[in-house]
């Protein structure tokens, strides 16, 4: 049997917990069965014996483990963290008791590459854990036991051709990466996204204008009116929500059930009841998502902003608040939201003083929490406004989706990556590579934009249309002075202008040889007079005997489009640009 007095603390004291939050200890790995129970649960068994003697044999690999755990959090890391390590690890003792293992220092990269094949099964064969769960999982604990198992047994070589030990360690399994799944977007997949974006956000809007002081303190459960003409009902955790007091058969529960959904008297403060808390914390979710959609912040800064006596100052569509320290940026600003947000702000400043939050906390999203105080720096879960959505049938879209939302839109607007990125406190790297998110029409106008400049087959020669883009339309050398002007407006002004450009295709000598019939249609119509006596049109037709003539002589391949397009000239089938032309002018003929 291990002594106590022989082993190192195995716990964190430098995490902060919640008051009922139970700490972590890795003391309860060292106990047949610790692994499987609820951390409170294992720790009280321990105290009281029920989970017998420690396991000596166990002891040295519990003990790197913790090591490597403390390493991380003396490095930075986050609680979150810690708690997905602990919990892999967790799940790997777990197996591993009962597949009747040794679990010690010496056999755990066995131990490890057994665990590994049981996750693969279960995601290959047996189905009840994705692909990507599995690798997640393993790469955790690999993680965590590739430092001190490098000396042991994990190749160099593989440590220096894998990129990091945690890697390095999995290529000795057959575990690998599943491979990344593009999302296909279609037609409508961006215009779906707006639109529940947009029906998340009048549903916050109509949140925070349904939850007035007056309604916070008026009789509950109460009933939010939305824009869209259903409502939602918020039951406040009501032990008597499902009846009325005139519902109810006993006298004592109903006069109970009256009296707790009554409005507040004159001077009691809905601070202090516990069936108003949950419409107090309705409301500041509601506040904060909208905060983050407005300014792009993060829930972990937002919900540790501290309420200030702000400062604006209009920036065109945009406005600065200053007095609110953001650390990543440094210094003081920061965050900017636009004109409309501001009024909306200060509505929500006002309401905080009126319910007395103002007066009992300094944060400016102030949760209040009924019993179980959370550990400092915890964000909030936001289960009240998953719960409304859930109920509505509405989207729910979390802080992170926002936040990607609001830099997809703001990047589609300006066209300007460069003021996105300052706009939402990233560089312009980061904001290409982790938030941009391809958007159909937009590529689709672009792709046809650059094809229409750059590609001379899929631009027609016509009207506006200068291969290099110039717009600025030029004569050739030696024009005539009666022959039609290059404008960009009339396809017989391309043809005398220094921009335009012979494309050799079948289909382009058809439309030269359209356009040479439709001009010469035109030219049987006209009377010409006496100070006129040449048609403009003449000078056009021998413009195109000219070009199909050029294209003729380059070689046999190019003589016979010339020779085909005149044959569906003659025989009636003309191209498609002039065939209406063509018709219309027939009528006149």
């Amino acid at each position: 049997m291990l002594e106590q007095t022989q082993l190192p603390a195995l716990d964190f004291p430098s995490i902060a917990y919640g008051m009922h939050e139970s700490p972590l200890d890795l003391c309860v790995f060292l106990h047949q069965g610790g692994a499987t129970m609820r951390r409170n649960l294992a720790l009280n068994a321990i105290s009281e014996g029920k989970l017998g003697p420690r396991l000596r044999e166990r002891a040295a690999l519990v003990e790197s483990i913790y090591r490597e755990l403390e390493a991380k959090v003396a490095a930075g890391a986050s609680k979150a963290t810690l708690l997905d390590s602990y919990s892999a690890v967790s799940s790997f003792i777990q197996w591993g008791e009962q597949s009747a293992l040794r679990l010690t220092l010496d056999s755990v990269l066995d131990d490890f590459k057994a665990w590994t094949e049981a996750l693969i099964h279960r995601a290959r064969v047996r189905k009840d854990l994705s692909h990507d769960s599995a690798y997640a999982t393993a790469r955790v604990v690999a993680n965590v036991f590739a430092p001190f198992l490098g000396s042991v047994r994990v190749s160099q070589d593989a440590n220096s051709r894998s990129g990091g030990p945690g890697r390095a360690l999995l290529r000795l399994t057959r575990m690998r990466r599943p491979a990344m799944r593009k999302r296909v977007l279609g037609t409508q997949a961006d215009k779906q996204n707006l639109q529940e974006t947009f029906a998340f956000g009048h549903l916050l809007a109509d949140l925070c204008h349904g939850l007035d002081a007056a309604a916070v303190r008026g009789a509950i459960p109460l009933s939010v009116e939305l824009r869209d003409g259903r409502s939602v009902l918020l039951k406040c955790r009501l032990h008597y929500a499902a009846k009325s007091a005139e519902e109810m058969h006993d006298s004592w529960q109903a006069a109970k059930s009256a009296r707790v959904r009554a409005a507040l008297a004159v001077g009691e403060s809905a601070l202090d009841k516990a069936t108003r808390r949950p419409l107090l914390n309705q409301r500041i979710e509601a506040e904060l998502l909208i905060f983050i959609a407005q300014t792009g912040m993060n829930l972990a800064q937002a919900s540790k902003l501290q309420r200030e006596d702000y400062r604006w100052r209009s920036e065109s569509e945009e406005v600065t608040t200053i007095r609110v320290f953001k650390g990543r940026r440094g210094g003081e600003v920061v965050f900017r939201a636009f004109k409309e947000y501001r009024t909306h702000l200060k509505r929500y400043l006002q309401w905080l003083a009126d319910v007395g939050l103002a007066d009992s906390d300094d944060r400016l999203f102030p949760f209040l929490e009924s019993g179980m105080i959370k550990a400092e720096g915890k964000s909030p879960h936001l289960s009240a406004t998953k719960i409304v959505c859930k109920d509505l049938g509405i989207r729910y879209i979390a802080p992170r989706l926002l936040r990607r939302a609001r830099v997809n839109w703001l990047l589609r607007r300006s066209r300007d990556p460069n003021l996105t990125a300052e706009m939402s406190a990233h560089t312009k790297e980061t904001l290409l590579r982790n938030y941009e998110e391809p958007h159909h029409q937009a590529a689709a106008c672009e792709i046809t934009q650059f094809h229409l400049k750059s590609d001379p087959i899929i631009q027609p020669p016509g009207p506006g249309s200068c291969v290099d883009g110039s717009r600025r339309p030029e004569p050739v050398i030696g024009c005539p002075p009666e022959a039609p002007k290059p404008d960009c407006i009339s396809a017989e002004g391309c043809l005398f202008c220094r921009h335009h450009r012979d494309v050799a295709s079948s289909d382009y000598c058809w439309r030269l040889a359209s356009q040479r019939h439709l001009k010469a249609l035109e030219m049987t119509l006209w009377r010409s007079p006496k100070s006129e006596p040449v048609h403009p049109g003449n000078l056009v037709v021998d413009r195109i005997n000219a070009k199909l003539k050029a294209i003729a002589n380059s070689g046999a391949e190019q003589a016979r489009w010339v020779e085909d397009a005149e044959d569906n000239v003659r025989s009636g089938n003309c191209h498609p640009i002039w065939s209406a032309h063509i018709e219309l002018v027939e009528t006149f003929a």
